[in-house]
């Protein structure tokens, strides 16, 4: 994934479309950990998936806070 999402862009996605990104970027951030041994380790991949995981995390949240009210 090598854009940011905002957290704007986030909240207008589905459920099941943020989940899916989600699972990306699990993904993404195994294979970055598995590779760091072979080649030089790039930190600021790491910050920005981990900080993607937390958006959507939120929005998540979000959605079931909403619809418990």
């Amino acid at each position: 994934m090598s854009d940011q999402l905002t957290m704007v862009e986030l909240r207008k996605k589905s459920k099941a479309d943020l989940l899916l990104l989600l699972k990306d970027l699990y993904k993404e951030r195994f294979s970055l950990r598995m590779n760091a041994h072979a080649e030089t380790l790039k930190t600021h991949h790491f910050s920005r998936i981990r900080k993607m995981i937390a958006r959507i995390k939120t929005c998540l949240a979000e959605e079931v806070n909403d619809g418990a009210s």
